[in-house]
């Protein structure tokens, strides 16, 4: 028989393999507690939907939040995507991530994610859940949307009325883009009022019918509206629209009448010239030279109570060219009255006693142009002794006495001055780039800059600043017929014509308070003096 320690020996060698089973089972190398594995991934979301947002190159996407397990608990986080094919299983990786995604909310809950910025075109979106593990649910149900264009043409800010007539408008601008500024617009929708057009009245105006193929971001447009009113102002503006139909906002506004003008003289004889015209400092007359008692007279046309003629000089020599003094109260002209062209002054009445001012050296002076300070009167000659040179610019006291060389041509001819409103620069006829155009001479720098860019054959003509300073009308053979035209003094060579139709338009001259031109015109055959409603900013 056994003695009792054996025994105990034997049940403790046999209890021993159960010991260490359990041992195991509940340890880890690092004698912690084993966690089972999750093998349960998120349930599959399966009513995932879109709709685009106010802006429409966003979507909103929505769908039921899903378990972490299965049906239970909540998912980790959201694995959304979109492709411009359809998404599935294969294919969920190749497509583009969505960031800033929602926490995943509690089981049943609706989610919601916006995408933004989203390209135009059809675009399909899915989502896959993933919880703590890194189980992935299956692919949810793909949707898709259509993103249109969601960027309008820019605004045209640089619209413009570019010439005018009795019936119509030619309208400028620069094209904007399909996308902005880049692109190309899809069509304009142009449109005129006699009233001032803005968002609330756009539907009112009368749209403009043509044909015009928007081009390339950043070219200049021209369109010409037919069938207008004479003498009545228009308001202009358009809008461009892409091809989703995105429309820009509403351009600037640009306005003006069109062409009404009026004959103001009618000549006594036939083939009669008058010419030069030159308002008063008060806006009451006009001044101008007329071949009707001779070569060549100053006369002065009073506008005002029924359109008094005076003639105030009379000659059998040639009396031209009339410049009014700033006070009203002389008109200095160029003659010949003493054998050569000198420069004179005369009251403006009947039966004044012209005055000799002088001139240069004998020679051909010319276009006499009153200093606004009214001390000096600047003209134009030859260069001394040499009839048939350049031009020399003269300024001679205002009593009269000895010339001065203002401006010497030399290889650079000049000719036509006129004085801006301050006095500091003269505007000029100048061939000095070879070709014939306008420049301003700042006096005191001495420094050029160039107004107009014409051809060899072009000539401009007659400048004549406007009381503001900022226009200059001129003449101008730019449509192989002389017409007056406007640009501006900043050097961008903007050319608007103001007249048109039959005839030939010269010499054009500012009412004092800029809103008319008077200029000579051959339209019935015999020059008469003629005036027009302007405005400058056109």
């Amino acid at each position: 028989m056994l003695n009792r320690a054996v025994v105990r020996r034997l049940l403790f060698l046999s209890a021993l393999p159960l010991f260490l089973l359990l041992i195991v089972s509940c340890s880890d190398e690092n004698n912690s507690p084993t966690v089972p594995l999750d093998e349960t991934p998120p349930g599959r979301i399966s009513d995932l939907s879109v709709v685009l947002s106010a802006r429409a190159d966003s979507a909103v996407l929505s769908w039921t939040a899903p378990g972490g397990d299965g049906s239970k608990g909540k998912a980790a986080t959201y694995d959304v995507r979109y492709a411009s094919s359809p998404l599935t299983e294969q294919t969920f990786a190749g497509g583009t991530p969505v960031s800033d995604l929602p926490s995943p909310a509690d089981t049943g809950q609706t989610e919601s994610l916006k995408v933004p910025n989203l390209p135009t075109g059809e675009w399909y979106f899915a989502v896959i859940a993933v919880d703590d593990a890194g189980n992935r649910s299956e692919i949810s149900n793909a949707v898709a949307a259509g993103i249109v264009n969601a960027e309008a043409p820019a605004m045209v800010d640089d619209l413009s009325i570019v010439a005018a007539s009795r019936d119509q408008l030619t309208v400028s601008w620069t094209a904007p883009g399909a996308d902005g500024d880049l692109g190309t617009a899809s069509h304009y929708d142009l449109r005129f009022s006699t009233e001032v057009i803005s968002a609330k009245n756009w539907a009112s105006a009368t749209p403009v019918v043509t044909q015009l193929v928007p081009s390339v971001a950043g070219t200049i447009e021209t369109a010409v509206v037919n069938g207008l009113e004479l003498g009545v102002t228009y308001y202009l503006a358009l809008r461009s629209a892409d091809a989703s139909g995105n429309e820009s906002p509403l351009s600037n506004v640009a306005s003006a009448p069109t062409v009404a003008f009026t004959q103001v003289t009618t000549s006594p004889i036939e083939d009669g010239i008058a010419a030069a015209p030159c308002w008063s400092p008060d806006g009451t007359r006009i001044a101008f030279h007329a071949n009707w008692e001779g070569p060549n007279d100053i006369w002065v046309l009073e506008l005002e109570g029924g359109r008094t003629l005076l003639q105030i000089t009379d000659s059998e020599m040639l009396d031209m060219e009339p410049s009014w003094s700033p006070d009203g109260s002389k008109i200095a002209f160029a003659s010949n009255r003493n054998g050569s062209f000198e420069i004179w002054s005369v009251e403006p009445k009947v039966g004044a006693t012209p005055e000799r001012l002088g001139g240069a050296l004998g020679l051909f002076a010319a276009e006499p142009a009153w200093s606004p300070d009214g001390a000096r009167v600047a003209f134009q000659a030859p260069r001394q002794l040499q009839m048939f040179s350049n031009y020399n610019i003269y300024s001679i006291p205002a009593d009269g006495g000895t010339a001065e060389i203002l401006l010497e041509g030399g290889g650079q001819p000049v000719g036509d001055p006129a004085w801006s409103p301050d006095g500091r620069s003269l505007v000029l006829l100048s061939g000095r780039s070879v070709t014939w155009d306008l420049w301003l001479f700042t006096v005191e720098s001495r420094e050029w800059s160039r107004l107009t860019t014409s051809l060899i054959s072009t000539f401009n003509e007659n400048p004549a600043f406007s009381p503001s300073g900022r226009s200059i009308a001129f003449e101008s053979n730019w449509t192989g017929n002389s017409e007056i035209y406007l640009t501006t003094t900043n050097g961008s060579d903007r050319r608007v014509k103001i007249t048109d139709g039959e005839g030939e338009k010269r010499e054009a001259a500012w009412s004092p308070d800029g809103t008319m031109l008077a200029y000579r015109s051959n339209r019935t055959g015999s020059y008469e003096i003629y005036i027009q409603p302007v405005d400058e900013d056109q």
